[in-house]
């Protein structure tokens, strides 16, 4: 595989019966879940090596699970930075976009929506007051190799110190900051794009609608609540009507409840839709007029998630998905666009805990999360996950698992800066 396809992870599923005779799981990058029956990921026919990234040190002690105060929440409130229509091309179009954020600003999340599905955009510079860089085509310290072809078009961003990543076509987003390590502040910022044709990743211009959604607080929220849109295909027999008494349903909904609780998220309210003319299945790579972004588009919802749920998620390897997000982070409170969500297979795992492991990790890519190790070697920018390629311990490792997994405070951290999680005590 010596192409880049946009969107496209490859995982190992290593809950199989003789799991223990195969070799460890390594995963490609990006948002979706694709579970092989061969155990081991198809990049290695790229030439690889996956033995340098095996020993990546001892897997920590998780320890505890995380515990959160909520019995003192800041007021915080979103405003919008409506920033219009702006033209985007591979070379940017532009010498950079710039917008005024307040003082008490605590995170931003830049949100764009093609006009037409067409292009994949991401943003390639972010620079703030004083001449902080926390996005470049060229980040200090970076030099580009033949594994970028495994990141897509603009590698630079996914090593800039505020990580960016294009993902997919029609929509978008970049959160900042995206790790702990990153501390925004009121004043002068620019913003630039760039695009390619999603289909070809060849040059392509494209129109997009951009908003800046801001966070505001004195402090930084630690709880808070994040409302849950169900859409159902009638995959795995779950309805509108049946969801909120299926047994199964409902073990994966807490099994997903409870990876969010422990860093002080409360999933409220849950809704229950069904979806009119639903797709028994969607083609993992999307792309404009594909089922997958058919479904994302017909959530109505302009606030937390949505996930729906089909019976099958295909790839172009042959193999099996179990889950893909509509970015990392998705278009955060933008209702109807084609990546307006995150969609579970049903039938490639029965196990309610696995399905709910699969819907908490699609979430937290939609919510600004990335893996916690990257099949090229890379770990995320958070400090307090794990960094052993066998360690499956945190919900962001790209397998899926019915085993114990949880969030780290760090990737907690993260989340309560999307401005999909209100702000608000627990019950």
């Amino acid at each position: 595989m010596g192409r880049w396809l946009p969107g496209l992870t490859l995982l190992a599923l290593t809950a199989c019966d003789d799991a223990a005779s195969r070799p460890d799981p390594i995963d490609i990058i990006f948002d979706a879940q694709v579970i092989d029956d061969l155990g081991v990921d198809r990049g290695i026919d790229a030439g690889l090596d996956p033995d340098a990234m095996i020993d990546m040190g001892p897997a920590p002690d998780a320890g505890p699970l995380f515990t959160v105060r909520c019995d003192a929440v800041p007021e915080t409130q979103i405003d919008v930075i409506d920033l219009g229509e702006v033209f985007v091309s591979t070379g940017g179009g532009f010498g950079g976009l710039p917008f005024t954020l307040p003082d008490d600003v605590i995170s931003f999340t830049i949100v764009f929506v093609e006009e037409v599905d067409s292009a994949l955009m991401t943003v390639t510079h972010l620079n703030g007051p004083d001449g902080e860089t926390l996005v470049s085509p060229m980040p200090e310290g970076y030099t580009p190799s033949a594994r970028d072809q495994f990141i897509g078009p603009f590698p630079g961003g996914f090593y800039s110190p505020n990580r960016s990543a294009a993902s997919a076509t029609g929509a978008g987003g970049l959160l900042v900051p995206n790790n702990p390590d990153i501390a925004v502040q009121g004043g002068e910022w620019q913003v630039r794009f760039a695009a390619i044709n999603g289909l070809t990743g060849r040059a392509a211009e494209t129109r997009a609608n951009v908003q800046i959604l801001v966070k505001r607080a004195v402090e930084a929220p630690a709880c808070g609540r994040l409302p849950v849109h169900m859409h159902f295909t009638g995959a795995h027999g779950w309805t509108a009507d049946n969801a909120p008494d299926d047994a199964d349903f409902q073990r994966a909904l807490d099994r997903m409840r409870g990876f969010y609780a422990d860093v002080g998220i409360t999933l409220d309210p849950i809704t229950y839709d069904d979806v009119e003319d639903p797709p028994e299945e969607v083609d993992a790579t999307g792309g404009p007029g594909s089922a997958m972004h058919s479904l994302f588009a017909t959530n109505a919802y302009d606030d937390g998630l949505a996930i729906f749920f089909v019976a099958r998620i295909t790839s172009p390897f042959g193999t099996g998905v179990g889950g893909v997000a509509g970015g990392i982070p998705g278009p955060t409170l933008q209702p109807g666009t084609p990546r307006s969500g995150v969609v579970v297979a049903t039938q490639l795992e029965d196990d309610p805990e696995a399905i709910g492991h699969i819907m908490g990790h699609e979430s937290g890519h939609f919510l600004g999360l990335f893996h916690s190790v990257e099949f090229i070697g890379e770990t995320d920018q958070i400090a307090d996950t794990p960094t052993n390629t066998r360690d499956q311990s945190n919900l962001m490792f790209p397998t899926v698992t019915a085993g114990e997994a949880m969030l780290s405070p760090g990737q907690g951290w993260v989340l309560h800066k999307n401005a999909s999680v209100i702000a608000e005590e627990a019950p």
